[in-house]
């Protein structure tokens, strides 16, 4: 992707969790080369649906994938799936196809060109690791 490319500007709209994902997110993808101010609208996609997807996650963390329910005329007890394992589970399909479409996964960075996300951590690396 030729010359440094501008960050993306996040939408206002884009709040919380998916705002801090926003954040950790498009300086390493700016550094990488792999996001334009165009991809805005994707990566906002993105972040909105991972902070949905963690929240349900949590919520499965917090109360299990299951619970029972008795009926108040019977008595009988039948036990049920929480609606948040099929929203996560959802949502993480959702994810991997973002992920796929954004370069944020190993398999869809192969063979893309990218540029080295940071300088390295050792001043004197430079000289000594081949990349000169």
């Amino acid at each position: 992707m030729g010359k440094p490319s501008k960050r993306p500007t996040c939408p206002r709209w884009l709040t919380g969790e998916a705002r801090k994902k926003w954040r950790e997110l498009v300086p390493e993808l700016t550094a990488m080369g792999l996001i334009q101010p165009l991809d805005a609208g994707a990566l906002a996609r993105y972040c909105d649906v991972w902070s949905r997807w963690r929240r349900a996650r949590e919520h499965i963390d917090r109360h299990g994938v299951g619970y029972t329910k008795r009926a108040l005329s019977t008595g009988e007890t039948t036990h049920h799936v929480r609606p948040e394992v099929g929203l996560a589970f959802t949502l993480a399909g959702e994810l991997a196809t973002l992920e796929s479409s954004l370069g944020l996964t190993p398999r869809s960075r192969a063979g893309l060109p990218t540029r080295p996300s940071a300088a390295p951590s050792r001043p004197k690396a430079r000289f000594f690791d081949g990349r000169g």
